[in-house]
């Protein structure tokens, strides 16, 4: 385009400007037309419309992608997946779960602590988690996370509620401990009378 070439031909003084001299000159209007059209037709028309067409598709799918990202976090817990759904119908809502029981960063955090950690001081518990996420050999495990399991849910498919367990416990522990109370006090009192004499 830039010169001894179709530059040329196209801005030469020999080429007709107008209906007249065309007729003078056919083969170089012919030439010009279909230059003209061809390159109308294939470069604005076709590639314009294909280069736009891959660039919205493109970035639809990118917005898609997004989205759905988005309602996920938004419909599901990131930590246990469970649906909101299901804990909005069974626990203490969807919200509170995410902030108080779930919440993703208190799982980043503890990992982040027991990763600066020194090895020798780990715990128990996080030992077990350490050499799930970080183990020596194999693939990674799962198993530390809380998968479709979370302690306020009540009712719903997993039958037993473990709060409710739990606070049967409680209640059973807190009675034994008063009757362990009962049975020093007697104690005392039998070890006073027995000062007394």
């Amino acid at each position: 385009m830039r010169g001894d070439g179709v530059r040329d031909v196209t801005t030469s003084p020999t080429f007709p400007t107008n209906i007249v001299d065309a007729f003078s000159y056919p083969s170089y209007f012919l030439l010009r037309l279909l230059w003209d059209l061809l390159y109308q037709w294939l470069f604005i028309y076709v590639l314009l419309a294909i280069i736009t067409g891959i660039v919205i598709d493109a970035f639809s799918g990118l917005r898609d992608e997004r989205e759905t990202a988005e309602n996920d976090l938004k419909s599901t817990c990131f930590i246990c997946n469970l649906e909101r759904f299901r804990i909005d119908q069974n626990g203490s809502g969807f919200e509170k779960h995410i902030r108080q029981e779930h919440n993703p960063r208190w799982y980043l955090f503890f990992l982040i602590y027991i990763k600066s950690k020194q090895p020798s001081y780990l715990t128990g518990q996080e030992k077990f988690v350490y050499n799930q996420v970080w183990p020596a050999k194999g693939p990674l495990h799962f198993d530390w996370l809380p998968r479709e399991r979370t302690f306020h849910l009540s009712g719903g498919d997993e039958g037993d509620d473990t709060l409710s367990k739990i606070e049967s416990r409680m209640d059973s522990f807190e009675a034994k401990l008063a009757g362990c109370m009962e049975i020093l006090k007697e104690i005392q009192e039998s070890l006073q009378n027995e000062n007394k004499d």
